[in-house]
């Protein structure tokens, strides 16, 4: 029941963010938060909304700090998309998230 309720204040929140993206209005927050639980909400939350046979997991390392600063609800709505098509097209096995910290920048700055 828990997860449910928090599927649709997700769905909510996605609706209200897309007229802010409409209007030009949407404001990122930068906040301290806790990585690891933010990938078990996520993967939590997709196992309750399960409907076929597979494992999911999540495997953040060592590396990852405790806390880092960033939108947390973005982070998190961006992991539930991503998990919620990597469900939505995968048929048998396993599916997951893994989080680590990068030691070079994915984009050069030119």
């Amino acid at each position: 029941m828990l997860s449910s309720r928090d599927l649709v204040l997700q769905l909510i929140n996605d609706i209200l963010d897309l007229s802010k993206v409409d209007s030009r209005v949407m404001k990122l927050e930068a906040t301290k938060f806790r990585p690891r639980e933010v990938v078990k909400h996520v993967l939590q939350t997709a196992v309750a909304s399960l409907q076929k046979i597979l494992t999911l997991e999540g495997h953040v390392t060592d590396d990852v700090p405790i806390k880092v600063t960033g939108n947390v609800l973005r982070i998190r709505q961006i992991l539930t998309n991503l998990i919620s098509n990597v469900i939505k097209f995968t048929h048998e096995g396993k599916v997951g998230i893994n989080l680590h910290v990068m030691q070079e920048p994915i984009f050069s700055k030119s």
